[in-house]
């Protein structure tokens, strides 16, 4: 399978611990409180993002599912079957580890150095030359256009921001933060900047990025798994991008 320009990022929610079984039942007959969130480090959280590519066609098939709390899970095995049968391509996997109430970050990015500021080349002064020749001479002066004089990085690839804000009382489900990156270079675009002494057309290449971002603040509860956004990606139409959310839970240990 090519390279893509899309990715579909896999993150989901499942939190386990021996005091909060996932997917407990409350009793019959017992009425509902309101969730009360606490905050402070009890859990010990680990968010994974996966990050697959596959086309439009197959996105657009699971999508169903993948909104469908019910559904989600079986959606999500599909996708890892088709990785194994050569459909879709896994293109990385990310993993933030972080206790409850700190900021978590995992990347796989590679550098990207451009020029964002320009000087031109010097031309001889044309009073310091023979007056029969100067015209020719700055004509075909070998040095015309501008040099850079400064850079910037951009960091292309997928990253993933985690953030556990608190948890509930009885450690069913938890308040999460996450953001989840994308940045793609899609190529140059080329501006005109002027002309040679000759005529000719001197021109500026400007990268040109494509970025995506999904940025949430959930309640999740144990075992639950989330669609966060769906993109098109420009440049390849036969590809989506799909981003899903999940993550691992264990008590902190105590100091």
């Amino acid at each position: 399978m090519k390279s893509p320009l899309a990715a579909i990022f896999l993150i989901g929610c499942c939190v386990a611990w021996s005091d909060a079984p996932a997917g407990e039942p409350e009793p019959e007959g017992k009425a509902k409180e309101p969730a009360v969130f606490v905050e402070g480090p009890a859990f010990l959280l680990t968010a994974e993002c996966q990050i697959v590519t596959l086309p439009q066609k197959a996105a657009l098939k699971l999508l169903p599912d993948l909104v469908d709390d019910g559904k989600i899970n079986s959606a999500f095995d599909r996708l890892q079957t088709m990785i194994a049968a050569g459909e879709a391509e896994l293109a990385g996997n990310l993993v933030v580890k972080t206790l409850e109430g700190k900021k978590g970050e995992s990347e796989s990015a590679n550098e990207m150095h451009y020029p964002t500021e320009w000087d031109p080349y010097s031309l001889p002064d044309p009073q310091k030359l023979p007056q029969q020749d100067a015209l020719e001479i700055v004509k075909n002066w070998p040095l015309v256009g501008f040099q850079p004089t400064a850079f910037e990085t951009r960091n292309l690839g997928p990253q993933l921001e985690f953030t556990p804000l608190s948890h509930s009382l009885d450690g069913r489900s938890f308040e999460i933060t996450v953001s989840a990156k994308d940045t793609q270079f899609l190529g140059w675009n080329r501006a005109p900047a002027g002309k040679t002494p000759a005529g000719g057309e001197i021109t500026l290449d400007h990268p040109h990025f494509y970025g995506i971002t999904n940025t949430s603040t959930l309640r999740s509860q144990n075992g639950q798994r989330f669609l966060l956004g769906v993109h098109k990606i420009p440049g390849d139409a036969r590809l989506m991008e799909i981003f899903l959310l999940r993550v691992t839970a264990t008590k902190s240990p105590k100091e």
